[in-house]
């Protein structure tokens, strides 16, 4: 019996996928960084999930953006995570707001559907 791990043998040990070889992912890593953050062209953001282990390590997903503590944004800036929620600073249109989100909970600026 052969098992998964004992029949692939990757010369990169870096490299783990079954579907594109070690240039194939550099390429769509070098077209993932030069696409412009969707949060600062969105006038919503939404606090997809939060992946947390303490408050240091942890992963969020806004409007479908991973975003970690060494992968940050630079138009939200995360002042905290729990489990629960975040507190973060949005750097939308020359202008500064400050959130605290929930999971699944939306945050649409006021001018954009004033009352």
């Amino acid at each position: 019996m052969v098992f998964l791990g004992e029949a692939l043998r990757f010369p990169n040990k870096n490299h783990f996928s079954l579907f594109f070889n070690p240039e194939e992912e550099d390429q769509i890593q070098k077209v993932h960084q030069r696409q412009p953050s969707a949060l600062h062209h969105t006038s919503h953001l939404q606090l997809n999930a939060i992946l947390f282990t303490d408050k240091n390590n942890w992963t969020i997903w806004i409007n479908g953006q991973k975003i970690t503590p060494t992968n940050p944004s630079m138009y939200l800036v995360i002042k905290k995570v729990s489990p629960e929620y975040i507190h973060a600073t949005w750097k939308h249109k020359a202008q500064d707001y400050e959130l605290k989100l929930r999971i699944n909970q939306i945050f649409i600026p006021e001018e954009l559907y004033p009352r």
